[in-house]
């Protein structure tokens, strides 16, 4: 309770501010990062909406504004970029976090001349805004890849990105004209299939899980910048083009095939640098697994109790610091990241409580000599075993699969619970270490 109390408190302190946070999570990225690497900088956006809430919020709130067209809501917008290693894709942090809201006297995208408008004035500017502090967070001799889904395909936006000296992979939605006068969707489709291959889709919002036999094409194009933009960027881009598409008998019935097509600075003439791009690309999955980590099925951000949007907006950042944790245990598991030491993100009294922990766990499974924890101890993929134990998880991935974000975090939770419960008898010196 006296931690809830201060947590309260601190969140509805006027002094501190969620801009604050925003720059301590920026510079503590830059610092993760070793020299010289290539990192991936995944950017999305999501809405949080406390309409359920609103008879606990002020109507006059200025932190808080009506969110998209499709359905009624009150709340922010929240975007993100996490920043994750190239080779073993685990994560470093976030290099830019921006949070706001919409007017309620905002007037349409009509009435206001929305295209005329310079791309600063836009919401659209997000895109580049979060290039910019990247830039200013990270270390200068850190290879980066800016990713991002077809709100991103932005053509001022990737003619900056490459101008400045930085690489990315852009779903692409816009069918541009290119160079040979073809439509981007037409050129692609023109090319042969430069390899088949497997990839392993997930089951979620309705969709079935599946391997689909994806084709791979893939081509260097020059796009030409739309007939009216006024942008003060180069008439054409020089870029590389790949399409993953799913062959049309691999789809289930009643659902729609995966179609990539994805624009990018790197150069992509073998289908092992297509394949390699296309992995990038599916790191964005990543980003996802965040927003669902923060709402409903894990923090369940959208049912906080608080009553102002200036608290609920500091909370959404406050919990991207728990969202890293989440992200580095998962990764550190599937990766078998050993050389990740637990005291990366647990004090020596938090680690001594997870070798108790379990003993008790191997007490429960006597019987069993393949249920033992397979990693290193005093590691981080140690430690995410023994969360995802706590968390309900069996430990047989032949069975169920590995442990995934929700399981860390739920393992996470009762953690923490009964480390308030050790603190307590080790205050009171009582030998919480016999068997």
């Amino acid at each position: 309770m006296v931690e809830k109390i201060g947590a309260y408190r601190l969140i509805n302190n006027p002094s501190w501010d969620a801009e604050r946070s925003v720059r301590c999570l920026g510079e503590d990225c830059g610092r993760r990062i070793p020299e010289g690497r290539h990192v991936l900088c995944v950017q999305d956006t999501t809405e949080f909406n406390y309409i359920r809430k609103r008879e606990r919020l002020s109507a006059d709130d200025p932190d808080l504004g009506p969110l998209s067209k499709e359905k009624a809501g009150l709340g922010f917008f929240l975007h993100p970029c996490l920043v994750i290693d190239a080779e073993d894709h685990s994560p470093y942090g976030f290099s830019s976090v921006r949070i706001w809201n919409r007017s309620k006297e905002k007037g349409s995208k009509r009435s206001r001349k929305y295209q005329e408008l310079p791309l600063e004035e836009k919401e659209s500017y997000r895109w580049y805004e979060t290039v910019r502090q990247t830039r200013q967070a990270l270390p200068e001799n850190v290879r980066k890849t800016f990713i991002g889904d077809r709100e991103n395909d932005i053509y001022e936006v990737l003619s900056r990105i490459q101008a400045g000296g930085d690489d990315y992979l852009i779903r692409s939605v816009a069918n541009r004209l290119t160079e040979e006068g073809k439509r981007l969707e037409e050129l692609m489709e023109s090319l042969p299939v430069s390899r088949v291959y497997e990839l392993e889709i997930k089951g979620r919002h309705g969709r079935k899980a599946r391997t689909a036999r994806m084709e791979l094409r893939f081509s260097r194009v020059t796009v030409h910048k739309p007939v009216n933009s006024k942008a003060d960027v180069p008439e054409k881009l020089d870029c590389y083009c790949l399409s993953a598409r799913e062959q049309a008998d691999s789809v289930p019935e009643g659902e729609e095939p995966i179609d990539w097509r994805i624009l990018t600075s790197h150069e992509v003439t073998t289908a092992c640098q297509a394949l390699r791009c296309v992995g990038w690309y599916k790191c964005r999955w990543l980003i996802e697994e965040l927003f669902r980590v923060q709402k409903s099925k894990g923090m369940g951000l959208e049912d906080a109790q608080l009553e102002s949007g200036s608290g609920l907006k500091k909370l959404a950042v406050l919990s991207l610091y728990s969202s890293y944790r989440i992200m580095l245990l998962k990764s550190a598991y599937d990766e078998c990241l050993e050389d990740f030491q637990a005291n990366m993100l647990f004090t020596e009294k938090e680690i001594a409580l997870f070798t108790i922990l379990l003993r008790m766990i191997y007490k429960k499974s006597t019987k069993s000599t393949k249920l033992r924890n397979p990693f290193k101890e005093r590691t981080l993929p140690w430690c995410g075993w023994i969360l995802a134990r706590l968390a309900g998880w069996s430990g047989y991935e032949s069975a169920h699969g590995r442990p995934g974000h929700i399981t860390i975090r739920n393992g996470l939770e009762d953690f923490y619970q009964k480390f308030s419960l050790f603190e307590f008898w080790t205050d009171m010196n009582l030998d919480v270490y016999k068997e």
